[in-house]
């Protein structure tokens, strides 16, 4: 909005708000802080113009409703407004009117068009609307103009107040629109909004977003408490413009100026200096004088010394008021310039009220306090906290009376904070600290403290300074570990401060929340601490999902963080706590989501990865040939200790997050539907594709939308192209219609299994495909996996394993498939004995029963029944003497083992080759020469080629019988062994010992067999890869390779080299000893006495040793 006056700051106060400022005028220039004198019908009474002149007056007001009744607008407009009417040449201001619906409310009809008003001196009626205000200030000619606002007593409560300030905002438009002399006069707004602190932010919002030249604080002065008057007027100074004058309307009593000019307000009017004078009371700088008083009655004297008014005796005492008003204001600007304003202050209220601080109105000690202006400072509080936290914790008896004094002053400081509880406030820091060390030992006093700290924290979170607002949280977490404090009524709190702005105050809060939930669930499960947060927790999401505020998005982050943290603790680690996570992954906020999609990514290999990172570490700390089994042996042996602890733990249970959800279904449709909008960046599609991809394989969901979408980015050119292979395979189980897959492994086979394509891409084309195979075997059709299978001899090491792999699948589950040259012997006789059975679609592939583990019991307890063996004494002499036991071969086995001595000793010829043993045509051991792997190989690939006997085909057919009626035979052993026999705790122990130590085997490393491995439902990205060849790395990264791994092994190695050393060794002090002072070793002695033979031999070797250092 256009503008009339300038206004320039001059000076300010260091401590307060108070400011020095010219406001520059149509009609002049005026200093403020100003008092206006109040002429309402356009004079004031008993005064001349020129007398106000003389008393340096700049500024007074008319009032517009007055003016508009007598003498009237036409009057006016004859001759020429308001200030040739009343012979005025400075400035004048002109309230709108609004007073009076207020003061003649009886006498007033309020309407969304204006006031209705019936004139007090004839009874006829006059509408005031916004348009008619402003067409009569227009006429006035006033400098400044106030806008027509809907005025209620500032006693009024309910929904009136909140009328009256939207209806005020209204009538400003209609203002702003009526004004039409822009050029020479100012509109002013006016804040409304009652006592409501809210209603009062609003309608500063609005006004400001006017941008009227000026601002009037309006609606109080009616009667209302002082203390809630000036946090009314300190909240207005803090929001309104600093570069715009502040106009606080009604206000005229000496301290009330004193204390709004600090609180930083520019402009003052009210009528109580010439209303006041006509009763015979004079304004002083000692107080009010009542003139009236008999003691005055021959007193001829001055009214005030120092006063430069004319005034005598009863004589004209407006003038005298108004003149003290205006030396008033005139020597606050001159101590605000001097930067003394706060040291003045202190005399003015000393002079005013007596000397007597008790007299001080309580409002504007609080008032003044609160910008730093101590009016009554208390000299006896103790300074030294510390201490006196120490004597009440020894004898709080004997301190009470101290205590109490601190308790005041800490009640005093939080009242005065709370007015502005943006600054930083180290006292209340302080005092809060020492409260709640000692808080314990005066319950009854202190009963309220904790909940005082709660509601501040609730009620200024956001907007605390970060020191006070630490010092705060550490105090109920102080109270908390008291046990003051409830953790039902504390966390919720805590929860809702992650919104704050403040990272180290989060990572405490974090740690405290985790920690205390963990501590309430030690001894048992505290359902009501952990339903009360769960429900607290997923209203945090929820405010996150339908607000904008990054605030909450925050703190539903830190909540989802909680969440998992808990869940890996396995403190909560039931249903509700991994759906109030699965509802987090839809949330809005990537941050939020994210974390959530990783949990459950993650949650199955949390602990194992950190187990095995530590086992990485122990196994390759010290890699010497001689104690690597034994320490592999102690590697697996810790590993397995560490898992049997875990799952000695109360309540922990094996289960994946994934199998806690309460409707997987529903879960995986709502997040595909989100992969279908695309908002997200394709990292983050990544993971909630493969999230779904792992949830539909686990629980065998059916979304047949899924597996389109997986289509359109099979393309070797895609970004993690590998990972989108992964969660094909994922998603793929045997309840999916193979229809459904069949395009899917179409679009691999023809994307990436080309010769356009480098060899890399086409083996993990391959994988993917066995991948999708091994869970739907139905997918593929004959002709193209036998166009797969036609790459098992490409020059491509990659390639040949991947297709390969893909033969070896089919011969086991549907050979039939395969061409007939790779079906191999034993797939090509169990097809002709029909032992080979054929998965059907939504046919499970295998069943498994029986109790797990209990073969290995009943194979134990056959081991150690000798039976009616005897036992040879000197079978150990024996064994040390190189007998042992022979292995010999069945009828199918041509080789055996002959085991010679420690298992872990092979027999080599004198050429270093290993040796094997075979059975001769008539039972006697030959040893013969090992076959190697190429040889192997040709044998293979000869066999493959020529057609079986029918003497051969005869005796894999007995082998495959025989192993059928093996199995069988185990499994009816294990059932009977399992429905039968009542195991004791003895069993027990027994069987956990031998599953200890299979665990332990496999932990070292012996490969399982084939019925052995079991598939999850997640699958690596190396699986898909396959085996790659490493790049050589050049010298630079091998030198790197070499001092990465130097790091942090120091004191291994030899010293050979090392200037820093403690001291030498003897042989190395040998060295450079006299050789007499050696002469007599026996060392030296035998050099002397060594043969012919020893002397070659000894030369030999070094000689070899020179030779081995020289590469």
């Amino acid at each position: 909005m256009k503008s009339a006056l300038t206004f320039e700051t001059v000076a300010k106060c260091s401590t307060t708000k108070a400011r020095v400022s010219v406001l520059t005028l149509p009609h002049g220039p005026v200093d403020t802080p100003v008092f206006m004198p109040v002429g309402t019908q356009g004079t004031m009474k008993g005064m001349l113009p020129d007398q106000l002149e003389e008393l340096n007056c700049q500024i007074m007001l008319n009032n517009t409703y007055h003016l508009g009744l007598k003498p009237g607008k036409e009057t006016l407009d004859l001759v020429g407004g308001a200030h040739k009417f009343q012979s005025w040449r400075r400035n004048l201001l002109t309230d709108s009117g609004g007073f009076q619906m207020v003061s003649l409310l009886k006498l007033a009809k309020i309407t969304e068009e204006g006031v209705e008003f019936a004139s007090p001196h004839d009874g006829s009626l006059m509408m005031l609307t916004p348009e008619h205000s402003m067409e009569l200030q227009n006429t006035i000619g006033a400098d400044i103009m106030m806008q027509l606002d809907d005025v209620i007593s500032s006693l009024v409560t309910g929904p009136r107040v909140e009328e009256a300030m939207w209806r005020s905002i209204r009538w400003l438009d209609r203002c702003i629109k009526a004004h039409k002399n822009t050029d020479t006069q100012n509109l002013f707004a006016i804040i409304q909004g009652g006592l409501n602190i809210d209603l009062r932010k609003k309608c500063i919002d609005e006004m400001v977003k006017r941008d009227t030249p000026g601002y009037a604080v309006g609606g109080l002065s009616g009667g209302e408490e002082k203390d809630v008057f000036w946090k009314i007027v300190t909240l207005c100074t803090d929001l309104l413009p600093k570069n715009k004058p502040i106009y606080c309307m009604g206000v005229g009593y000496a301290e009330d100026l004193v204390v709004c000019v600090a609180l930083g307000v520019d402009m003052f009017d009210c009528v109580f200096p010439t209303r006041t004078a006509r009763f015979g009371n004079a304004l002083t700088m000692d107080g009010t004088v009542s003139l009236k008083s008999g003691k005055y009655a021959t007193d001829f004297g001055p009214i005030e010394e120092g006063c430069d008014c004319s005034t005598l005796g009863c004589h004209l005492v407006s003038i005298h008021n108004l003149a003290f008003q205006l030396r008033l204001m005139k020597e606050m600007r001159q101590s605000i310039e001097k930067d003394e304003f706060p040291a003045w202050i202190k005399q003015f209220f000393h002079s005013y009220f007596g000397g007597d601080k008790s007299k001080y109105p309580l409002w504007s000690v609080n008032a003044l306090q609160s910008v730093g202006v101590d009016l009554v400072k208390a000299a006896l509080l103790p300074t030294h906290l510390p201490q006196l936290q120490n004597l009440i914790k020894r004898d709080s008896k004997s301190y009470e009376a101290e205590f109490l004094q601190q308790w005041r002053h800490f009640q005093s400081t939080l009242s005065i904070f709370c007015l502005k509880p943006d600054e930083d406030s180290k006292e209340l820091s302080e005092l809060v600290t020492f409260m709640s060390q000692v808080t314990q030992c005066y319950p009854e006093i202190t009963k309220d403290f904790s909940q005082q700290i709660v509601d501040l924290l609730k009620e200024h979170c956001i907007v605390l300074h970060p020191e006070v607002r630490k010092s705060l949280v550490q105090a109920l977490i102080l109270l908390r570990n008291k046990g003051i404090v409830d953790n039902t009524r504390l966390l919720p709190l805590f929860f809702t401060l992650f919104k704050c702005r403040d990272k180290n105050l989060r990572e405490m809060l974090y740690s405290h929340i985790v920690n205390d939930i963990k501590n309430s669930n030690a001894k048992a499960k505290n359902n009501k601490l952990n339903k009360t947060l769960q429900s607290f927790m997923f209203t945090m999401l929820e405010s996150a999902t339908t607000g904008n505020s990054d605030e909450n998005a925050i703190a539903a982050k830190k909540s989802v963080d909680v969440c998992i943290d808990l869940y890996h603790k396995n403190v909560w680690n039931d249903a509700k706590t991994v759906n109030v996570i699965a509802e987090a992954c839809f949330s809005p906020v990537t941050k939020v989501s994210v974390t959530a999609v990783k949990f459950f990514l993650n949650s199955n290999d949390h602990q194992e990865e950190e187990d095995e990172d530590e086992d990485m570490q122990m196994a390759h700390q010290h890699n010497t040939k001689t104690k690597a089994n034994a320490r592999k042996m102690d590697a697996a042996r810790k590993k397995v200790k560490r898992k049997s602890k875990n799952k000695d733990k109360a309540e922990s249970f094996n289960f994946s997050a994934l199998h806690l959800l309460n409707d997987p279904q529903g879960f995986a449709e709502k997040l595909y539907s989100k992969l279908n909008v695309k908002d997200d960046r394709w990292e983050v599609r990544l993971m909630k594709m493969n999230l779904v991809s792992r949830v539909i394989g686990i629980h065998q969901l059916t979304i047949l939308g899924f597996y389109p979408l997986l289509m359109k980015y099979l393309q070797p050119s895609q970004r993690d192209v590998t990972m989108v292979l992964v969660c094909a395979a994922q998603a793929s189980h045997s309840l999916v219609p193979p229809d459904i897959l069949e395009p899917v492994i179409k679009a691999i086979a023809n994307n990436f299994v080309t010769d356009r394509v480098a060899n890399e891409v086409m083996a993990v084309g391959i994988n993917g495909i066995r991948e999708i195979c091994i869970r739907q075997p139905l997918a593929i059709e004959p002709a193209l996996l036998q166009d797969l299978t036609q790459y098992k001899s490409h020059r491509d090491k990659s390639v040949l394993m991947a297709a390969r792999s893909l033969i070896a699948l089919f011969r086991e589950i549907n050979p039939e498939m395969l061409l007939r040259k790779d079906r191999g012997k034993t797939a090509t006789i169990r097809m002709k004995d029909g032992s080979i059975h054929t998965v059907q679609y939504g046919e499970a592939a295998n069943n498994t029963s029986g109790l797990q583990g209990l073969e290995l019991l009943d194979q134990a307890e056959k081991d150690e029944d000798w039976g009616d063996w005897e036992v040879d004494d000197s079978s150990d002499s024996s064994d040390d003497e190189g007998g042992g036991w022979v292995n010999v071969a069945s009828d199918d086995e041509d080789f055996v083992n002959v085991g010679m001595g420690d298992e872990e000793d092979e027999k080599t010829g004198e050429d270093g080759k290993k040796l094997q043993y075979k059975v001769g045509p008539d039972g006697e051991i030959i040893k013969t020469r090992r076959i190697g792997k190429r040889q192997m190989k040709k044998m293979l690939d000869a066999e493959e080629q020529t057609e079986i006997t029918e003497e051969q085909r005869l005796k894999l057919l007995e082998a495959v019988k025989a192993r059928r009626a093996e199995e069988q035979a185990k499994y009816e052993a294990s059932m009977k062994l399992a429905t039968t026999r009542i195991l004791t705790p003895a069993d027990f122990a027994r069987l956990s010992e031998l599953k200890t130590n299979n665990e332990i085997e496999q932990a070292q490393g012996k490969k399982r067999g084939s019925d052995e491995v079991e598939r999850e439902g997640e699958i690596d990205e190396m699986t898909i890869l396959g085996p790659r060849k490493k790049a050589k790395q050049d010298y630079e990264q091998r030198m790197a390779s070499v001092q990465e791994g130097r790091e942090g092994r120091e004191k291994f190695g030899s010293n050979k080299g090392k200037k820093e050393r403690g001291s030498t060794t003897n042989r190395e002090k040998a060295r450079n000893k006299n050789f007499m002072m050696v002469a007599h070793k026996t060392a030296v002695l035998w050099k002397s006495k060594r043969s012919l033979f020893d002397k070659q031999k000894t030369l030999r070797a070094a000689i070899e040793k020179q030779k081995k250092s020289k590469h």
